[in-house]
């Protein structure tokens, strides 16, 4: 079984990574592309978590080509998805699989934050037609 799970980050994609590869009995590969997950896949086996903002939507299309099952996963509360992301960063140091605390954060970091999200949806917006 092949899956390539594309992904706005902080949508539940570890978990749906988690939950597919324990169904099959493979290895989920999370974020391989991502400097600090950095290993090699086949598209041809794998099932492979990958978040959009590691590479350019040109490379994306070229690894969809490669799996025969795609999922592109997003998030509808953005601010959710903002306040957590930078929980994920300020409060838990990266540690996507720690859990959750609730912490506030101001309305400037939560902008900046939205507009990076904004970003990473419009990316996998553009994708979704291919």
């Amino acid at each position: 079984m092949n899956v390539l799970i594309l992904t706005v980050v902080r949508s539940g994609s570890s978990r749906l990574l988690e939950s597919i590869a324990s169904h099959y009995g493979q290895e989920g590969i999370f974020e391989p592309t991502t400097p600090d997950y950095k290993r090699e896949f086949d598209p041809s086996r794998d099932i492979v978590k990958i978040a959009i903002q590691t590479l350019s939507i040109e490379e994306h299309l070229e690894l969809i080509s490669k799996f025969d099952n795609v999922i592109l996963l997003d998030r509808k509360d953005i601010l959710a998805q903002s306040e957590s992301y930078l929980n994920l960063w300020n409060v838990l140091g990266g540690r996507y699989d720690t859990k959750y605390i609730s912490k506030s954060f101001s309305q400037e970091e939560i902008n900046e934050t939205m507009d990076k999200f904004y970003r990473w949806k419009k990316d996998l917006v553009d994708i979704k037609p291919y």
